[in-house]
């Protein structure tokens, strides 16, 4: 099979495009493989109380999403409705995950699976990074990827805190998650989207 010149060059114009909008505008620095933290869930004292709402697929939740840090690298999510009937209540243990329970319509593996990958986004606090890019006080690092992911920390270099997170896969993003309202490492309201499938949560913090 033959690509003409034409057929190429869009092609490669169009691979080009897809890996701009991730890190626009940045500017690549030579540095060796170093850690970021997300400080965000790091106080084993705090309960970390969030007024949610989450939309999976056809269905919308609402409720009380609390994120507890046990000790390092023991971390417990709890989802429940404002009447406390639990819609999940997840725990991670180092690498290990399990499922202390969920509802019913929720109890699908690609379901949990999704929301296991992105809750760990919130609280994974020691990130191995292998690039760096630079805008004006703004910094993107590059982890190393992993289970064909790769995931990229925006941080606000003159504030000195974590603003994005975005899970990639070829260059595409597939998950965008937003820290705002930030006060004394705690952000007030996040916002989490996928890309290609209708799953987002918005989190209003109520710990106070």
């Amino acid at each position: 099979m033959r690509i003409s010149i034409l057929n190429l060059s869009l092609f490669l114009l169009l691979l080009n495009s897809c890996a701009k909008p991730i890190i626009k505008g940045f500017v690549e620095k030579e540095t060796d493989p170093f850690v970021v933290q997300n400080l965000y869930f790091d106080n084993e004292v705090e309960d970390y109380v969030y007024k949610a709402k989450l939309n999976v697929l056809k269905n919308s939740f609402g409720g009380i999403l609390i994120v507890k840090k046990i000790k390092q690298e023991h971390y417990r999510v709890v989802f429940t409705t404002e009447f406390g009937n639990t819609i999940f209540d997840f725990e991670w243990i180092q690498d290990k995950f399990q499922v202390n329970q969920i509802l019913s319509n929720m109890d699908k593996e690609f379901i949990i699976k999704f929301l296991k990958n992105d809750l760990q986004l919130l609280f994974k606090r020691d990130i191995k990074v292998v690039k760096r890019f630079d805008n004006e006080g703004n910094i993107v690092a590059k982890a190393f990827k992993q289970n064909k992911f790769t995931n990229y920390y925006f941080f606000d270099t003159n504030l000195n805190r974590l603003t994005k997170i975005v899970q990639a896969k070829h260059n595409k993003p597939k998950v965008s998650i937003d820290f705002l309202q930030i006060q004394k490492n705690i952000s007030r309201r996040i916002v989490m989207n996928h890309h290609n499938i209708n799953l987002n949560m918005e989190l209003i913090f109520i710990g106070d």
